[in-house]
């Protein structure tokens, strides 16, 4: 057999060389790509043997040049040199690989380094895969309370250059909100309401962005809002939005026909059941605003249960009130 191989097929035995290669370098290394617990900022390599590591270098170098320059073997020969601390001969070999795994291993290099926009401009050739994967990342973590992953995919998101589609634009500017960059994140509204006068969502952000930051006047605001619901009346953002605004403002009545509206349709929404009740408790319609959540608590005890305290807080405002 072994005569055969020789004589046959000596491609073969570099082969076997190499995946022998491999096979020490995975037991010798915990690297995991692209896990739901992690993002690009949390390492995720791990050298469980640096000897391992260091067979598997020296069995690489043993395979001949026809194995050589392969998109495989310049992600492993770059995973090899990052597990031995070589970090420019790990850049050097990941760049060379020239696939989206070996981009994602570049990122997570320079944002180790704080180089968000490196790390942008490094997975902008896997435009838009690789934008939804970061932004998905970033909002999975964010309700799992992993705020410093998060923020490593939100900042990288931050910096990408979406060009001119409006949905990548409020996508992009809603991430620079959140990260408090309020100038770069209006400028994406008003970019994206330019190219899509119909897009709800940058009109409501607009106007959030603008509230927080002081930029506009509260009737530029308002004037946002009113046209995001116009827009999406059946969107929940635009519509709870727009009560909260009338609350918010002590337009009591206009606030109460928004958000009775919108629990005829959707009786089980929590926050806005909880709206409809404190309108009535502030103007001193006590024994509706508990009818309200009587009933809520009765057709939806799961979610009142997850919102108990809430209700309890609700229940007691409205008991303070007391009759008109």
């Amino acid at each position: 057999m072994l005569l055969i191989l020789t004589s046959v097929s000596p491609r073969l035995i570099e082969l076997f060389y190499q995946e022998q290669a491999n096979h020490i370098l995975l037991r010798a290394l915990d690297f995991d790509t692209q896990s739901d617990d992690s993002c690009l900022g949390k390492p995720q390599l791990k050298v469980r043997n640096r000897k391992g590591v260091v067979d598997a270098r020296e069995r690489w170098q043993q395979v001949s040049d026809a194995w050589s320059g392969s998109q495989r073997s310049f992600r492993q020969l770059g995973l090899i040199s990052l597990a031995m601390d070589e970090r420019p001969e790990a850049v050097r070999n990941f760049t060379l690989a020239e696939d989206p795994i070996s981009r994602l291993l570049l990122a997570r290099l320079a944002v180790s380094d704080g180089q968000f926009d490196k790390a942008a401009a490094v997975l902008a050739q896997d435009y838009p895969t690789s934008w939804r994967f970061l932004l998905q990342r970033s909002a999975n973590l964010t309700l799992r309370g992993e705020t410093t992953e998060a923020l490593a995919c939100s900042q990288i998101v931050a910096q990408w250059n979406v060009g001119e589609e409006p949905l990548a634009l409020i996508a992009r500017g809603h991430v620079r909100q959140i990260l408090g960059q309020h100038a770069a994140a209006l400028s994406d509204f008003n970019q994206a309401i330019a190219h899509c006068p119909t897009c709800y969502r940058a009109y409501l952000y607009r106007a959030q962005t603008a509230l927080v930051s002081g930029t506009s006047s509260l009737d530029a605001i308002e004037a946002d809002l009113l046209q995001a619901v116009s827009l999406a009346p059946d969107q929940r953002d635009a519509a709870l939005s727009w009560g909260q605004w009338l609350q918010y403002h002590a337009r009591y009545a206009e606030a109460e026909v928004q958000f009775k509206r919108w629990i005829d349709i959707h009786p089980n929404d929590f926050e806005a059941v909880w709206s409809l009740s404190n309108i009535y408790c502030t103007t001193k319609r006590s024994d509706e605003g508990k009818r309200v959540l009587d009933e809520f608590s009765g057709h939806y005890p799961e979610e009142a249960q997850n919102n108990q305290a809430r209700l309890l807080q609700q229940r007691e405002q409205c008991a303070s009130s007391g009759a008109p």
